[in-house]
């Protein structure tokens, strides 16, 4: 099952991708997330590491 940090990456990535009509980027997709939880400021280091991952699999085009 998901953690509600990865639903919330696929979440604003692929809402990013959605109305730009392109693959996100890295920054915005943290920007949003940071901006929304700042909570999850504390964990940004853990959390950069699963937008990466999550970016490249809708850049592949298997979200």
């Amino acid at each position: 099952m998901e953690s509600d940090i990865e639903l919330l990456v696929k979440k604003y990535a692929l809402q990013n991708a959605v109305k730009y009509g392109k693959a996100p980027q890295q920054g915005a997709v943290m920007g949003k997330l940071m901006g929304e939880h700042p909570e999850l400021r504390q964990r940004a280091k853990e959390i950069s590491p699963l937008i990466g991952t999550f970016l490249k699999d809708i850049a592949s085009g298997t979200p």
